[in-house]
């Protein structure tokens, strides 16, 4: 029996000892922020093109502004992300995040990149950050279960210019029906 527990014991500390050298990095450690640049408003739509061409998909075609989807996919993530166009420009973006990237990662790259936020709010458990950087407004949202994980970024501007885009609502509060309420 002793020989049993010697060799168990043996066998869990060389595992531990083999793994324990190897760095674990969360699903989206090779996520940044700057993969979602060209989306961001004002960007060319040209660029998307180029990058995207086989994952473009058009959604909705309104004369002057439409609506795309693309699927933004690496070796260890895929996600779909919304956005319009006029003119050859982006209007504004809308994405679901991964379940699995990690909430407290990616709220840090967001204050990283543009300080503390202006706005903090928590409902139910679900919390939502707002930022106001140059016109943009930066909204992205959270929440825990066992873990913390992200649910969506948007980025859109604060004022379009009037009178061609003067009434464009946005991705995200078309989704959440206030804006288009009060546009009405």
């Amino acid at each position: 029996m002793k020989f049993l527990s010697k060799l168990f014991f043996t066998f869990i500390l060389g595992f531990n000892l083999q793994n324990s050298s190897g760095k674990v990095d969360p699903p989206n450690y090779n996520f940044t922020l700057d993969k979602l640049a060209i989306y961001y408003p004002d960007k060319p739509f040209s660029e998307i093109e180029k990058l995207h061409k086989e994952r473009l998909q058009l959604i909705k075609d309104e004369q002057e502004i439409k609506l795309y989807k693309v699927l933004i996919q690496d070796r260890r993530y895929t996600f779909s992300l919304f956005f319009h166009t006029s003119k050859g420009k982006i209007l504004d973006f809308y994405t679901r995040l991964p379940n699995y990237f990690l909430h407290d990662v990616f709220h840090q790259s967001l204050i990283n990149r543009y300080g503390k936020q202006k706005e903090y709010k928590l409902t139910n458990g679900v919390a939502l950050y707002q930022w106001e950087v140059d016109n943009l407004k930066i909204l992205y949202s959270g929440t825990c279960s066992m873990t913390c994980f992200p649910i969506f970024l948007t980025v859109y501007k604060m004022k379009y210019p009037e009178p061609e885009l003067g009434s464009f609502v946005p991705y995200y509060l078309q989704l959440d029906g206030v804006e288009v309420e009060k546009k009405k």
